[in-house]
């Protein structure tokens, strides 16, 4: 029997369609001019240099706007939501090379977090999990059984993020009423049918758990679930707590005394937002803060040969950037049109001239970092004159018009338009650049009015199903580019069928879906960027998470 995909159509409205693509992964891009914003009040001045050992000051691109894991919608709520909230299980971590310091997530080893221990119930319907015992928040109470119960039916009612994978992926039987108390460090999640991601979707960086008598305390009837206090306040069970409160200027977190695991090093950890690349470049470099996150390529080779800089990073992490094309708007219709331009496009001009050398060629829409990876055999190279036969084959030997769009201020997106246009118009096509406010690209993409976009994405859960389920499945609500093809939805259907995520027959099935989307050349395939992390030779153990994210917690650092 196949099975549901967990992105078939679902009615849904745009408002959670907005919260959905955060908790996926896709978050857009902000601006990089430098505020000039004044500090909010109370808010405190950023120290001259970050000289303590057991502190941690951050220079970030913006600060989270919000702490509510169902309603955040930005790479930097990622991060702060991972000092402030557990997870119920986490991937082991592995060096990236043997003695580099520097760490990544072993995809193949889960652990306990939140959870002591759990077990799958054989028939793959059910998990059941072991709270650790004697889980104190830092409201002083305990977290148990009920409060997962609590949380769960939180995002329910406000259909928020989380209701995603509890609802259109994971399918619990009976909505909310799936998750049963067994005792109160004891619960259980049955599922309508088995799924090979039954563990492995509670690492999600999405889903973490608030303390609800904590939370009730600031409920009341306009806001039963608490949404106000818990956008700006940490009720979690992670190792910090917010203490201060200041977005566009700071946020800052302090270790929690009463923490259940062990302490974390670093007791302050600060989120500084300094917009301007440039200016994180000359922060870190002047030692006045510990990380600066999120450079430029330009920039951060600026650091390559500075004293008391490391660089430490994957080469190629799960974020792409590409040309998006909208299947359903001709002449993208035509197959034929989209191979000829993926010949037109020249990866490794795009890997040198814009990430100088800080990136891999995308070959499929699952990463090449994770497990289940198909590119073997990828059939475009540079070939123009290939691309022109294509394109006479298609009746198009006089080439076309068309606009590319993208986000303002995001450098990224602009340079690899401009170069997609000079590309394109060696093979006789004409394009227009439009940029669009971020706010508004955004909402049209979900509308589906773009004909060809230059964007940035990424899928956070580490599976070749859920990545083709995201962006290729017919009807997925993250298939922003109308793809539909019967034989790939068959296949990604059977795929969530295994109970075994790692089944070496189920990757073979999803192999198989993989090359049949490359040929059907869903977009112009573009480069998957390298993840580097810049920061003082004085921090240690720093890693890199599929959120796009580190976490202070498992770091040290030595004195000045």
């Amino acid at each position: 029997m196949v099975g549901r995909s967990p992105f078939a159509k679902h009615p849904v409205n745009r408002r959670t369609l907005l919260r959905t693509a955060a908790g996926l992964g896709l978050a857009a891009s902000a601006g990089s001019a430098l505020s000039g914003k004044a500090p909010a009040r109370g808010a405190a001045a950023a120290p001259a240099r970050a000289q303590s050992s057991d502190s941690l000051l951050v220079a970030a691109r913006n600060t989270a706007p919000s702490l509510d894991h169902d309603f955040a919608i930005s790479q930097e709520g990622h991060w702060a939501r991972g000092l402030v909230e557990e997870k119920l299980l986490k991937y082991a971590l592995k060096e990236t090379e043997p003695g580099s310091g520097f760490f990544q997530e072993d995809f193949t080893k889960i652990e306990p977090y939140l959870a002591e221990d759990y077990s799958v119930s054989p028939d793959g319907r059910t998990i059941t999990f072991k709270l650790h015992k004697d889980i104190t928040t830092p409201a002083g109470n305990r977290f148990t059984a009920d409060d997962i119960l609590w949380n769960i039916q939180r995002s329910y009612a406000l259909k928020g993020v989380n209701l995603t994978y509890y609802d259109k992926m994971l399918h619990l039987s009976g909505g909310a009423n799936g998750v049963k108390k067994i005792d109160d460090q004891t619960f259980s999640i049955t599922l309508d049918n088995p799924q090979p991601l039954i563990d492995r979707i509670w690492i999600n960086n999405d889903i973490g758990w608030y303390d609800a008598t904590a939370a009730k305390q600031h409920a009341n009837d306009k806001d039963p679930w608490a949404t106000a206090f818990l956008s700006s306040n940490s009720a979690g069970t992670g190792p910090y707590k917010v203490t201060q409160w200041a977005p566009g200027n700071q946020v800052v977190f302090e270790a929690f005394d009463g923490y259940y695991g062990q302490a974390p090093q670093l007791k302050t950890v600060t989120q500084r937002e300094v917009p301007s690349s440039a200016s994180r470049v000359a922060l870190v470099q002047q030692g006045a803060v510990d990380i600066a996150e999120r450079l430029t390529p330009r920039d951060r080779q600026a650091l390559s040969a500075a004293s008391g800089v490391a660089l430490p990073g994957v080469k190629g992490s799960n974020l792409d950037i590409h040309i998006g094309l909208n299947v359903s708007k001709a002449p993208f219709t035509d197959k034929r049109v989209r191979q000829a331009l993926n010949y037109a496009i020249n990866q490794k001009e795009i890997i040198d001239s814009i990430f100088l050398g800080d990136a891999v060629p995308q070959v499929s829409l699952v990463p090449a970092v994770y497990p289940g990876h198909h590119g073997d055999n990828f059939p475009y190279h540079y070939d123009p004159e290939r691309a022109k036969s294509l394109l006479s084959e298609a009746g198009l030997g006089d080439g076309f018009k068309s606009q590319l769009f993208f986000e303002t201020d995001n450098t990224i997106a602009e340079q690899l338009a401009v170069l997609t246009k000079t590309r394109f118009k060696d093979i006789g096509v004409d394009i227009e650049l439009v940029k669009i406010p971020p706010a508004t690209f955004w909402d049209r993409i979900w509308k589906h009015e773009f004909s060809m976009i230059a964007a940035e994405f990424n899928a956070i859960v580490p599976d070749p199903g859920y990545c083709l389920a995201l962006f290729a499945r017919t009807g997925s609500f993250v298939n922003w580019m109308n793809y539909s093809n019967p034989q790939v939805d068959a296949l990604i259907d059977k795929g969530f069928t295994f109970k075994d995520a790692l089944d070496p027959a189920r990757l073979d099935l999803l192999a198989q879906a993989q090359r049949i989307v490359v040929d059907d050349a869903v977009r112009v395939f573009g480069v998957e960027q390298a993840w580097i992390l810049p920061q003082r030779t004085t921090v240690h153990g720093s890693q890199w998470l599929t959120a796009e994210i580190y976490r202070p917690q498992w770091m040290t650092k030595s004195g000045q």
